[in-house]
């Protein structure tokens, strides 16, 4: 009898978790940013201005979410920068007592209600030292659009990789962090498996690791099968199994016509997650599978 980690009948709502407007150093209203991210054919956005958490349930519409989040800093690195959290579900108003401690931050945010994502571990220069000690986050952005589009320091597969090989358990998110003064918006998202478009019905998939993350390609299924991994996708270049230390596998077609590949599993494996990449070499994670 198969696992099902990404059923393909389950429905699926794509979302935007970090953005930026003009009531911090976005380009973009609220409403503008709202109107554009449901025309690009989102079904949700959180969004995440500096500092500061509005309310926005009077954007929302039956078949279009905008939720309240923020994205806030505290703390400093041997390199002297600060680590950045994005609050998914924060209340309007809401405001740390602290920046001097990123576990006083998280717990702080957690209370409030919020899930809580670390940001641009790449693009923050953090090491894994900086962020394994940190509890309570819920994961790490593993692909933030506006950092790779700006500076060309957008992906984190290896502190995603690093933290995971030494016992951490985190989700990967796909991102914008859209500000609309250069083209950084549409190129990085989730896509929830969720029983209906409701703030409780997404915050429980993504809280449960009931998603994937792309900045492209769509992972259509992804089963466990008597002991293999069995996925399918859009047609993609490359499908990768990615597990602990040296070990894995990875299948390669430079037409592109992958649809579909599996791994067996064995007893050494510790996790598992699987990644693949389109011809535009864009890219999608699903979560890890833990064994």
């Amino acid at each position: 009898m198969a696992q099902i980690a990404l059923p393909k009948e389950k429905r699926r709502f794509k979302g935007g978790l970090h953005i930026h407007t003009t009531l911090s150093d976005g380009r973009k209203t609220p409403e503008e940013v709202a109107e554009w991210y449901k025309n690009q054919g989102f079904d949700f956005i959180f969004i995440t201005d500096h500092n500061k958490v509005s309310d926005f349930s009077h954007l929302c519409t039956d078949d279009f979410l905008v939720l309240n989040g923020g994205e806030f800093s505290a703390g400093k690195t041997d390199l002297g920068e600060p680590l950045h959290f994005v609050g998914l579900n924060l209340p309007p108003g809401f405001t740390p007592s602290s920046k001097d401690s990123p576990q006083d931050l998280i717990d702080e945010m957690r209370e409030a209600g919020a899930e809580v994502i670390l940001a641009h571990p790449y693009w923050s220069q953090l090491s894994w030292q900086d962020i394994f000690p940190l509890e309570g986050i819920l994961g790490i952005e593993v692909f933030n659009y506006s950092s790779e589009v700006g500076i060309g320091k957008g992906y984190s597969m290896v502190h995603w990789d690093d933290l995971l090989n030494r016992g951490k358990r985190l989700y990967g998110f796909a991102v914008d962090d859209a500000h609309f003064g250069i083209d950084d918006g549409g190129g990085g998202w989730i896509e929830v498996l969720a029983d209906e478009l409701s703030l409780e019905s997404i915050l429980k998939a993504i809280r449960n690791g009931d998603f994937f993350s792309s900045a492209g390609p769509e992972i259509i299924e992804l089963k466990l099968n008597n002991g293999i991994v069995e996925v399918t996708t859009t047609p993609v270049v490359s499908a990768c199994f990615r597990t602990n230390m040296s070990l894995g596998y990875c299948l390669n077609s430079p037409n592109g016509e992958i649809t579909q590949a599996q791994f067996e599993l064995k007893p050494r494996y510790k996790f598992l997650r699987f990644q693949c990449e389109d011809k535009n070499h864009r890219i999608a994670w699903s979560n890890p599978i833990y064994f």
